[in-house]
């Protein structure tokens, strides 16, 4: 549950509106490529209070009839010729956007709301040999904008933080509610249809704000600061270690006494992104894998995390007895520490289970 939250805070977490940026789809320099199709877009739905609609997990974005493709050209890259097809395409009547299929061979899609069967003739024509085809849709980007609007708003006038997207190779403004409960739902129930879906977490999902504990099953919270380093870990088993993991994680104040005859000190030099702040609910002792990591959190419900990473340590007393056999890991958390930061996993060789076993140091 670190800045990668394995990655929960990268953070994106979780817990991330849906959907594209508003403006890639019209963007010279970023076509969207989309690599799931379907002729009949829109989630399955009306499954939530006001006869609203989740969003779907993958989005079944539209496509042209079958045999308006064909198996060649096949494009790998991005070497299609999309600003040729996009500079045509922007002057034709009901023109509304253009993406990259990558389900059809990296065709480029090129979306009409009328005259789609006119522009499928011009554009084999005008582009022999390319792999362009115009697609029907029932909705234009100026519909989606304006529902889009017009449902933030209403979330917004009801005092909720709203966050989404909209996007005409979907047909769907996407809302992101956060909790997906009725009194969050309300101000969106005028715009239940076809072309809005929702997206949000179970309430049987939300981690509510709590304090810390104390203390689990085969450990005791010995002191936590927002200080220290990230992506780091430590462990101690002397007097003298502990007082320097105490100060490597940058705690103040006389550490509380540890018994080391039955306990080794474990440092988590966790990390999280600004506005979603963590908390450790357990120490997790892997006895399969010979890992011993936290469980951290992150209580309430987010659109998404800022990733800046802060820090903020953890250090507990674990009792010996709790230890996995030697060697073990001690890491952040179940996940194999991210990419750049090979000191988050300290590695223990020694057999700590015995009493009053030490390493090195």
């Amino acid at each position: 549950m670190m800045l990668r939250l394995s990655s929960i805070v990268v953070l994106a977490l979780v817990l991330a509106a849906c959907g594209e940026d508003d403006e890639a789809a019209v963007r010279s320099d970023d076509v969207p490529s989309t690599s799931g199709t379907g002729t009949e877009p829109g989630p399955p739905g009306g499954d939530l209070p006001f006869g609203l609609q989740r969003c779907p997990a993958e989005m079944t974005l539209v496509s042209a009839p079958e045999d308006w493709y064909r198996d060649e050209p096949v494009y790998i890259a991005n070497e299609m010729p999309v600003e040729q097809v996009r500079a045509w395409a922007v002057d034709q009547p009901g023109f509304e956007d253009i993406w990259i299929d990558r389900e059809h061979n990296g065709w480029l899609s090129v979306a009409f709301s009328e005259g789609a069967e006119a522009r499928q003739a011009e554009l084999e024509e005008r582009f022999p040999g390319v792999g362009v085809v115009a697609v029907p849709v029932e909705w234009t980007e100026a519909e989606l904008v304006a529902l889009r609007d017009e449902a933030f708003g209403a979330m917004e006038d009801a005092g909720f933080q709203v966050g989404g997207s909209h996007g005409v190779h979907t047909g769907l403004v996407e809302v992101w509610v956060g909790e997906l409960i009725e009194e969050r739902l309300a101000p969106l129930a005028p715009f239940a249809g076809p072309r809005l879906c929702v997206t949000g977490v179970e309430p049987e999902d939300v981690i509510r704000p709590g304090p810390q504990p104390e203390s689990g099953d085969g450990w005791r919270l010995l002191g936590t600061d927002r200080t220290g380093a990230s992506y780091r870990t430590g462990i101690a088993t002397t007097d003298e270690q502990y007082a320097a993991l105490w100060r490597q994680a940058g705690l103040d104040g006389e550490p509380p006494s540890v018994g080391f005859d039955d306990e080794v000190v474990i440092w988590f030099g966790a990390v999280y992104g600004s506005g979603c702040e963590i908390r450790m609910d357990d120490v997790v002792f892997d006895l399969e894998r010979r890992i011993v990591h936290g469980d951290f959190v992150i209580p309430g419900v987010h659109q998404g995390c800022n990733d800046d990473a802060n820090p903020e340590a953890y250090v507990v007393a674990v009792e010996r007895s709790a230890l996995p056999e030697a060697p073990f890991d001690v890491q952040l958390d179940a996940d194999d520490p991210p990419a750049g930061a090979p000191e988050e996993r300290t590695t223990v060789t020694e057999d700590l289970r015995s009493p009053g076993a030490t390493i090195p140091g």
